[in-house]
């Protein structure tokens, strides 16, 4: 029984080790076909300029010259803040090498995505996050790159912080009716071709009110209210 608790727990272990791990500079990290080692220059990055030595190998150690190296850095939008992204500039050093710079406007948890896509291999893709003013990057994914399979289904991947940020909520998969509610505010308005005005052409006190709620509905000839008016009375009188 001991034994088989140590195997789950070590699986547990090892599978969250490969959906995300913390590396350091010179760890070769598999990107499809191709083993990438990074470093990033400053360690920690600052905010301001900053630069990735990426080297790029084949399986068997050789240098990979002439590939595409893209990257894209990203911060969440957080309350307020909008979600802050940009580019970097990427010069082919030869040998493998290729450096990245790039520009953080801020410290925090910043998302780099590198896409490499070299002659005569699969497009391969890393995904890492760096959080200045800690040192060093934790692997977000790695594997293969948007072009792998051209036309090929393509998986969204998204990071715990992301999916809290929106709201994301994971559920069995079931069949049942379709239903939505839709809860607004509204304001309730009087139909106005409905509306009849009541004007007294002589000055008169309310004695007795029968309809006294607004929005009561009343009917042809049903009496509103009784009226004491001493002028009409002393005309009635004479």
């Amino acid at each position: 029984m001991k034994s088989i608790t140590s195997w789950t727990i070590t699986f547990v272990l090892l599978a969250a080790a490969c959906a995300k791990s913390k590396a350091t500079a010179g760890d070769a990290l598999h990107a499809g076909d191709l083993l990438v080692q990074i470093a990033v220059d400053p360690d920690p990055p600052r905010a301001g300029e900053n630069v990735l030595h990426v080297t790029v190998n084949d399986t068997n150690g050789k240098a990979v010259d002439g590939a595409r190296v893209g990257f894209v850095y990203d911060m969440p939008a957080m309350g307020a803040m909008p979600e802050m992204k940009g580019n970097g500039e990427t010069k082919p050093l030869g040998g493998g090498k290729y450096d990245v710079s790039y520009t953080l406007s801020m410290l925090g948890d910043w998302y780099l995505t590198l896409e490499i896509d070299a002659p005569g291999h699969a497009p391969g893709q890393l995904k890492f996050k760096v959080s200045p003013p800690r040192k060093g990057y934790t692997v977000e994914s790695r594997g293969a790159g948007a072009g792998a399979r051209e036309g090929a289904p393509q998986m969204l991947e998204m990071t715990p912080e992301r999916q809290q940020l929106i709201g994301v909520v994971f559920a069995k998969v079931e069949r049942r009716p379709l239903s939505l509610s839709l809860r607004a505010s509204g304001r309730v308005q009087v139909d106005e071709t409905q509306v009849a005005d009541v004007v007294l052409k002589y000055d008169a006190y309310v004695e007795k009110l029968f309809v006294d709620q607004t929005g009561q509905s009343v009917k042809a000839g049903q009496p509103l209210l009784v009226l004491y008016s001493p002028d009409l009375l002393a005309s009635e009188q004479d």
